[in-house]
């Protein structure tokens, strides 16, 4: 529950441009139509996280969980989707908060 509404409120930056290094930060979701759904996912998380009520570990289990799908074949690519693809979305998410060092 905690996760949802961090990221929802985290979308209060779509007024704003994005800085060069959030830009790189999201590196590891393919489309760049999802971005900003990626950083409401990281930015959330990490509000999350510092609450120190749950681990990134958990963290991860728990969106990636909440994301999974099965997917027909030749569901991939980027074709201006606003949220990222089942499975992906939980992928770059933990390869997010490994990279950030959680």
């Amino acid at each position: 529950f905690g996760y949802i509404i961090a990221h929802e409120l985290m979308h209060n930056n779509l007024n704003s441009q994005y800085a060069d290094g959030i830009v790189s930060l999201l590196q590891d979701y393919p489309c760049v139509s999802t971005r900003n759904e990626g950083w409401a996912d990281v930015a959330g998380c990490i509000a999350v996280l510092q609450t120190g009520v749950v681990n990134s570990t958990e963290l991860c289990q728990h969106v990636s969980q909440a994301w999974c799908a099965r997917t027909p074949m030749g569901y991939s690519g980027c074709s201006g989707q606003s949220h990222p693809k089942a499975n992906v979305r939980g992928d770059a998410l933990c390869a997010t908060l490994r990279r950030l060092g959680y």
